[in-house]
């Protein structure tokens, strides 16, 4: 039976993508604490997104190109109070997918409610 992609996009993207844009904020001087109440988690659990939790998909997601140039202006949005994680979830693992961040191995078969839609609508 098929599953539907988000499943894979909430359990391995999004951790990931909190991965990578922690340490990427706490580079432009945020602190955990900072970065914890911007993204509604605990500063243990940003502690451990910045020390390797996740490190296998982080550490594509920064090397891909795509993917780390769409998280660089990502970072900045959510800094500056105009994006947020959940707003751009959708578009976060179209990316990931896109960029070839998440194998194809992964993604076939997999189910996503957006891309059935615009099928049927297209």
């Amino acid at each position: 039976m098929d599953d539907l992609f988000c499943v894979k996009t909430f359990t391995k993207i999004l951790p990931a993508v909190r991965s990578v844009l922690s340490v990427k904020m706490s580079s432009e001087g945020l602190t955990q604490k900072d970065i914890s109440k911007i993204f509604g988690i605990t500063q243990p659990a940003v502690s451990q997104y910045m020390n390797g939790l996740r490190a296998e998909t982080a550490k594509k997601m920064s090397e891909n190109k795509e993917m780390s140039e769409y998280l660089d202006v990502l970072s900045k949005d959510i800094m500056a109070r105009k994006a947020d994680i959940a707003s751009k979830t959708c578009e976060i693992c179209e990316v990931a997918r896109k960029s070839g961040v998440v194998e194809k191995s992964e993604m076939t078969p997999f189910l996503c409610i957006l891309e059935l839609s615009r099928r049927k609508n297209g």
